[in-house]
């Protein structure tokens, strides 16, 4: 298992279910977020920045650009919902967790950070885990703390790698001048 976790799949498909139902996990990624916003305040002016930039391109992507918090929020619970159903896949799963992370780091120049990623596993840890079909079970809340540092841990590693990357091709191309008279 990555991470050198035993990650328990009955525990947190169960409660996933529970918290699924009725749009609560929506609520509950909504909650985070704001939870994140209020940690981390350059977190509105990026949301509004991508949106903006994002709606300016002529491309139409598929799948569609997540350009507002909502769309995020959405977009959270469908990488769940994937991630519990292929936990008997989880290397797979958090390959995709990473290419997540590296898309991102296109959000550097925005303000984006590493830290936000941390902030968010660490809100996520304590509002899942405060949810009432978690706390009173020690293996569910074991199983999603696991499971939530899997995916910031491989969301971070993404972002970081490509970071660097940006960052050493920006320095390869130093922005390009002239000299006046010639």
């Amino acid at each position: 298992m990555p991470c050198g976790l035993d990650i328990r799949i009955h525990d947190n498909c169960q409660s996933f279910t529970a918290m699924n139902s009725g749009g609560t996990f929506l609520k509950l990624m909504e909650k985070i977020f704001r939870r994140l916003e209020n940690k981390c305040p350059d977190m509105r002016s990026i949301f509004l920045t991508t949106a903006f930039v994002n709606s300016l391109s002529r491309e139409r992507q598929s799948p569609p650009i997540v350009k507002t918090e909502y769309d995020h929020c959405k977009c959270m619970v469908g990488i769940f919902e994937r991630l519990i159903e292929n936990l008997d896949k989880i290397n797979e799963q958090l390959t995709i967790i990473r290419h997540y992370g590296e898309k991102h780091a296109q959000m550097a120049e925005s303000g984006f950070t590493g830290v936000m990623i941390e902030q968010f596993g660490e809100i996520s840890v304590f509002i899942i885990g405060s949810q009432d079909v978690v706390k009173f079970n020690h293996e569910t809340v074991k199983a999603w703390r696991l499971l939530l540092a899997c995916v910031t841990d491989e969301m971070k590693v993404g972002f970081d790698r490509m970071t660097r990357i940006n960052g050493r091709r920006n320095s390869c191309n130093p922005p390009a001048t002239t000299v006046a008279g010639n």
